[in-house]
Formats: C-alpha cells, structure tokens, sequence
C-alpha cells in the first residue's frame, strides 16, 4: 500500500520500523497521540498490560515474518486530545508487512465513548493538568509517557520537547540517584521528599523534591510510576541562608570566645599576684578579719576566672588534668567549712541566719581533692542562696556506702522545683507532665535569664555555679542529681567510686573552727656546723629595667661573696658553694616578680626572661648556669613550645616546668611531648613551688 494511501485510511494506522512507531496517519493522532509522544519509546510501551504487551508485540512479530497478524480487545494507554491525559482504549488491530521490511498496522477503537462520560472525563482531565503541583508518569524504561501542564509550565519544555523522552535527558547530573529512585520503586517501595534536581530549557538547574509510587498491573507487574514534584528552590536558599548566618554566627563565637579568654587572662594576671602578695602579708602579720576577707575576695576572683575558662574547655569537648590520689576526708571538709564562711560573709550571704554542717563517715577517700573542693563549694554557695529567703542551714554529708560514697548538700530553704532548677541551671530537662502544667514555662524560663543577667537582679556571681559543678562532676566519672525532699528542701548529691576509701568507725560532725591539719612539712637542709651560717646565702638576680642584665640582692652575711659578673662568669650550678639558680621565663612582670619574691623567701636565687628568645639568648650565653626553668607556655616573641624546643635542640637537660593558665588534659600531654619534665597551673602557689624545687633537688632552705 503506498504511503499516501494508508495515511488516507479512516481507521488508525501506522508504520513500525525496528520496534518504534516512525510514522502515523491522521486518524491515529485522532484516537491514540501525536507521533512525538511514541517515538522515543518502544512501541510496546504503547499497550497498557503485560498481557496486552505481549498479544500486540506477538502480531507485529509475526508481521515482520510477512504474515498477516490480527489481536482483539488490546488495551491502548492513549495520549490524545489537548490534555494528553494517559486513557485506557480497548483496540483492535492487524498488522501486516509493510514496505521495506517495514510493519503497517491498523484498527480503530471498540465502540465509542458517551457523551456524558465524555464530560466527566473533561472534568477529571482539567483536574489533574492544572493541579497546583507538577505531576508526571514514567514507564519501565523511564520514559515520560504524561505529564500535566503545571510540570511543563515549571520546567519550561512544550508537550513535543518533553512528553516521550527519556527523563534522564532531563537529569543528566543526577543519574546515580535517579537509578537508586527506580530500585526503590521497583522494589515496592515508595519515597518522599527526595531531592533532585533537573534541567530547565532555558539551561537552569532547578531543585525539586519527588515523591512517588508505582501503578501495577493486576497482575502485579510494573506498570508506571506516580510522580509529584514540587519546586524546593526556597528551602534551598532558606538553607543557604541558614548556614551562611550558623557560619557568621560561629565566627562571632569564635571571637568572642577569643575576646573572654583575653579578658579573663588580663583579669587573672595581676589578681594572682594581689593573692600571692595578700597571702604573704597574714603569714607576716597574723590574721585579721580585713585582710581575710581582702584575700577571699581575690582568692574568689581568681577561682571565678578559673570556673569560666574550665566552663568554657569543657563546653568545647576540653578535658581538665584531673589527679586522682588520697586525702584525709576530715581535712578536707575543714577547708570546705572554712572557706564557704569565708566566702558568705564575703557576699553578703549568710546575713545572720545561715550555718553549715558537715558530717561523714569517711576517714579517707580517693579522687581528685582541688576538683572535688570545687564543686562541693559551688553546691554549698548555691543552697545558701536558696536558703538564705526562708531557711537556716544547709548540711554537707560524705557518706560511704557498699560500693560507692555519696556527696550530698541539702537546704532548709523553700526548695526548687524541676522547671526551676532547669530554668535557673539547665541541669535537667523538665519532663511533658511539667511543660503541660506549666504552658508558659519557655516565656518564663526565659524571663528568669534575662533578669538574671542584669545587676539588678541581685544576684551574686555569674550564675555558672551549677552548669560548671555539673561538668565538673563529669570529669570526676559522676553526675550531679537531685530530689526534692517530703519537707519541701532540696537535696543536690552525686556518687564517687569507693574504692581505695576507708570509713570511720562512726560519724563524725566537722563544725567551723575545728583545726585543719598541716601537710607535711618541706624538709630542710640539716643543720650547719659549728662556726657556718645555718642560712645559705640570699641571693636574688632580677633584670635590670631593660631586661637585659641581672643585679644581685640580699648578700649574705657570711661565706663566699659573688658579683653579678662571677655569677655569670662561672655558672652557679658550677660554684663551690652549691647554690641553685632558676631562670624564669614569664611575660607578665607582676607574675615573674612574684615567683621570684617565693623563691627569695626560699633563699633560691632567680633571674627573669620576658620571652622565650631572651632566655634562649640567657642559656647561649652560659648552659651551666641554671638549675631549673620555669617558662609560661604563652608569651610574645617566641612562646614556651618554641623555648622548649630550643632548650632540647641545644642539647641541655635542664629541668623545665611548663606554667599556664589553662587546664586541658590534651595541652598537658603535648607539653610532655614537648620536652617539658613537668606542667602546673597557675598560679603558682607557694606550697606548689616548693613541691617542684623538692622534686628537681634545687630546694635550699625553708623560709624565714
């Protein structure tokens, strides 16, 4: 049949070439589609069942044999009309060879759809083409077989350039996830939200999130998928915007963070220094009530300063350089009692009416004690506060059990309940039954804070007191709990591990005055002999006003005499006399001045470097004339890493302490790793330094 013929015909027809429709004839577009919509897919694709599939594909077969094939009641996914709605037809048609191994096939619809049904087609077609989301079909091999006017219209293409083309064509970047979106389909299972993004016409890469499920055949085979995609451009920019404030958010942090580690430091400096000196003047003046309260507030601010750096290290996942090792229990709650008096009359809080109590049945116990002593003060300092409204006392008690010792502080007060404790600390979160009773908990809770932050408040201190005692805690392998007792107070407490404890045989009561029991003392040179001064001599080298040369002060009264220029000349670790020289290496001139007033006091000779490189500079110029380094870790110029560095490239192995203000585990392992021999927080107290000179062998004599 030539081709102007069949095109003529009245019935549908058309021209099969290598499985693909490559030509149609009027009446085909009529009934079945445009020939864009079948001519990137195989013809198969065009029958809407399995078993619709294999009668039709059967006759085009034999077709192709030059026979003449005829199939009855073949179901059509037909794509005419304007709305191109995918529309099941029963067909029946007959294939025979064609022209050049081509095939021709024709038939016409079964029977003809009424006018009513026709309507409500319309409405049903109007429905689904310009529903408010994109929607699209694809067959098994992924080829669009429909998609509505809202699809088309978001990504730009006309029904020609779209409808029947692989969607591939449409996602060439996203090939890998749309193979994973098709193995999840063909697996039974359906997916939402899965991004994706396609190509638009005009050559912009749209973001889109799909959801889709697969229609199966009653046979239960893969039929095509239901897809519903909608544009996700505004989450996506929402999310950059989000990222580029969270990273401007971060950055900020970072520097404040920066700025409070700065500030604190410039605070601590000299309040180190204030302590040491206010600590040396009651041991040489004796007690009196001005100056302990001066020393408490300064002891005070150097703790608080410390609490906020270790708040910080610990926020930041930091670990603190926790030493586990025993100590008398009764000694330690003395310290506890004195300095929680100490520190309410300090702030104002007792006023008269709160008193403290410590009772235990613990002799001894093993943890780490400044740690310890730490927390339990800030627990006693905040049932005081609580107390101080309504109660008269709050009670410490060390109690050790089976297999654990239990630390708990309790108040008399008007108690806390759960949301106050979380709102006040964020200790706990409340549970749904205190949300519910309490609708207005997040606007109250965060009421509470933004009072509590203003001086008004009345409020002593930073408010950190539980939030650091809970970290704290932490790195002692506990947590602080709490409860609410059936008189209305409230009991902070938390367990330490017993092991290596010892009880006492009954309870014994701590109470404020009672007598702290002494360390052991630092042990002396034994006495001199007949005719020798029992002191060595006090020799003190401090730089000059440039730093760059070193003065001798305090000669003493008896035994060899040395200049700065013999000092120099012949090394002191070298002289016949024994004397020891420890080279500090500290930026701040008030903590250098203040280590080298101890060590005087200790008849221990010092000299100051104000960085790294002038003490590289001190050693060049004699390795033998020191005994022992104390070098801060930070400094100008060259920092204590640099100077250790140095020291162990120059080949010496003089004992060096490395000095800082923080207290990260990770930071004393890199100074061990360093080169340091050992590592210490500041400050320095006097009794520290006089462990270290002890540990190196450089102590001289004890002070006056």
């Amino acid at each position: 049949m030539e081709a102007a013929a069949w095109k003529q015909l009245p019935m549908a027809a058309f021209i099969v070439v290598d499985g693909q429709i490559t030509a149609v004839n009027g009446k085909f577009e009529d009934v079945m589609g445009p020939l864009f919509k079948f001519a990137e897919m195989p013809v198969g694709e065009a029958a809407a069942e399995a078993e619709d599939k294999v009668k039709f594909l059967g006759a085009l077969e034999a077709a192709g044999r030059a026979e003449t094939a005829r199939v009855r009641d073949v179901r059509m996914l037909t794509r005419a009309g304007r709305s191109g709605l995918p529309i099941r037809r029963l067909f029946d048609w007959t294939a025979g060879p064609g022209a050049e191994g081509a095939v021709l096939v024709v038939g016409d619809p079964v029977g003809e759809v009424d006018e009513a049904q026709r309507v409500k087609d319309e409405e049903l077609v109007d429905f689904f083409q310009n529903a408010p989301i994109a929607l699209h079909w694809l067959s098994g091999t992924g080829h669009v077989v429909w998609a509505n006017n809202t699809e088309m219209k978001t990504l730009g293409y006309t029904a020609e350039e779209y409808i029947g083309q692989p969607i591939m064509k449409f996602c060439p970047d996203e090939e890998e996830l749309v193979l994973e979106i098709f193995k999840q389909l063909g697996s039974g299972n359906a997916i939402k939200d899965v991004p994706v993004r396609f190509r638009r016409k005009d050559g912009k890469v749209m973001d889109l999130l799909i959801d889709s499920n697969v229609n199966y055949t009653k046979a239960g085979e893969f039929n095509h998928t239901r897809c519903f995609i909608r544009d996700d451009t505004a989450r996506k920019v929402r999310e950059a915007k989000a990222a580029t404030v969270l990273a401007e958010v971060k950055r900020s942090l970072a520097l404040l963070d920066g700025f409070m580690r700065r500030v604190v430091h410039v605070i601590r400096t000299p309040m180190m220094v204030v302590q040491g000196e206010l600590s040396a003047a009651r041991d040489a003046l004796g007690r009196d009530e001005s100056l302990e309260l001066a020393l408490a507030q300064a002891s005070e601010v150097v703790e608080l300063t410390a609490d906020v750096q270790d708040l910080m290290l610990l926020e930041e996942g930091g670990g603190l350089n926790v030493t586990v090792r025993p100590f008398r229990v009764d000694a330690f709650a003395a310290k506890i009692l004195r300095d929680f008096s100490t520190r309410t009359k300090n702030y104002r809080l007792l006023r008269g009416v709160v008193e403290c109590a410590i009772s235990t049945n613990v002799a001894e116990m093993v943890s780490d004690e400044n740690v310890l002593r730490r927390a339990v003060l800030h627990l006693l300092k905040n049932a005081a506060t609580a107390t101080m409204a309504k109660g008269e006392h709050v009670h410490l008690r060390i109690s050790r059990g089976a297999e654990a010792i239990v630390v708990s502080v309790e108040d008399d007060g008007c108690g806390l309940g759960d949301s106050e404790v979380f709102s006040r600390h964020g200790v706990r979160v409340p549970d749904e039954a205190t949300i519910n009773a309490q609708p207005n908990l997040p606007e109250n809770t965060r009421a509470r804070l933004d009072s509590s932050v203003h001086l008004s408040s009345g409020k002593e201190g930073l408010g950190i007191g539980l939030a650091l005692t809970y970290v704290l805690l932490r790195e002692l392998g506990s947590e602080l709990r709490y409860e609410t007792t059936p008189e209305g107070r409230t009991r902070f407490y938390f367990h330490l591990d017993a092991t290596g404890s010892t009880p006492h045989t009954e309870t014994i009561t701590v109470a404020l005055g009672d007598d702290v029991p002494v360390a052991t003392p630092v042990p002396t040179d034994p006495p001199a002999p007949a005719g020798v001064h029992a002191k060595p001599p006090s020799i003190a080298l401090t730089p000059s006003v440039h730093g760059s040369g070193t003065t001798v002060t305090g000669q003493p009264t008896v035994g060899p005499q040395h200049t700065a220029a013999d000092v120099a000349a012949k090394g002191l670790s070298a002289s016949d006399d024994d004397t020891k020289l420890v080279l500090i290496v500290e930026d701040s001139p008030m903590c250098a001045k203040l280590l080298s007033k101890f060590l005087q006091k200790m008849f221990i000779a010092s000299t100051i470097a104000e960085n790294g490189a002038v003490a590289l500079d001190r050693l060049d110029a004699d390795p033998l004339l020191y005994s022992l380094i104390l070098c801060d870790l930070r400094m100008p110029v060259l920092d204590g890493f640099g100077t250790i560095k140095g020291i162990r490239q120059r080949g010496l192995t003089i004992p060096t302490v490395a000095l800082t203000g923080e207290a990260a585990n990770d930071l004393q392992t890199e100074c061990f790793e360093a080169g340091f021999d050992a590592f210490h927080t500041k400050p320095l107290k006097r009794p520290d330094l006089v462990n270290l000179l002890n540990q190196f062998h450089i102590t001289k004599g004890s002070s006056e």
